[in-house]
C-alpha cells in the first residue's frame, strides 16, 4: 500500500498509526498473491503505479518502485529454478533453463541476480535459453 498525498491512510502515516511495507516486503507478499493468481490462469498486467501516473512528481510514501512487477516475477522464477535444482539433485559445474521467450527477463533476474545467486547457492553456472 502506497501512502499518497491527502489521503487518510496519509494522516495514520503521520500520526504514527500506520507504517508502509519495505520494498522487500511488498516483493514477497506479492510473489505469494502473483503465484496464486498465476495458478489459477489469472492474469496479472499490473502491480503497482504506472510510470505516467497522476501522482508523477509528488511524495510518495512506501514501497514504490517502476518495476515491482518485473521484481516479483523474478523472485517467482528463482524460486522455480531453486525448487527444480533441490528436487532432481542436480550437481556439476552447468545447469540449463529453457524457458518461454517473455519470461527470460525474469528468470535471469535484475542484473542477473538469479544467475548469480543460482552461482552462490549451488556452484553452478546458469544458462537461460528462450523455448522453440
Amino acid at each position: 500500500l502506497l501512502i499518497l498525498p491527502e489521503t487518510k491512510i496519509m494522516e495514520m502515516y503521520l500520526k504514527n498509526e500506520y507504517k508502509p511495507l519495505s520494498l522487500d516486503e511488498t516483493i514477497n507478499m506479492g510473489a505469494k498473491a502473483l503465484k496464486i493468481l498465476y495458478k489459477n490462469n489469472i492474469p496479472c498486467i499490473r502491480f503497482g503505479l504506472p510510470e505516467n501516473n497522476e501522482y508523477k512528481g509528488t511524495s510518495i510514501i512506501g514501497p514504490y518502485h517502476p518495476s515491482l512487477k518485473h521484481m516479483i516475477d523474478s523472485k517467482l522464477a528463482y524460486a522455480t529454478m531453486y525448487r527444480k535444482i533441490v528436487k532432481k539433485n542436480i550437481k556439476g559445474k552447468m545447469i540449463a533453463f529453457s524457458v518461454p521467450e517473455r519470461e527470460m527477463s525474469a528468470f535471469i533476474g535484475i542484473k542477473k541476480e538469479n544467475i548469480r545467486k543460482i552461482k552462490e547457492v549451488f556452484n553452478l553456472d546458469c544458462q537461460i535459453f528462450p523455448q522453440h
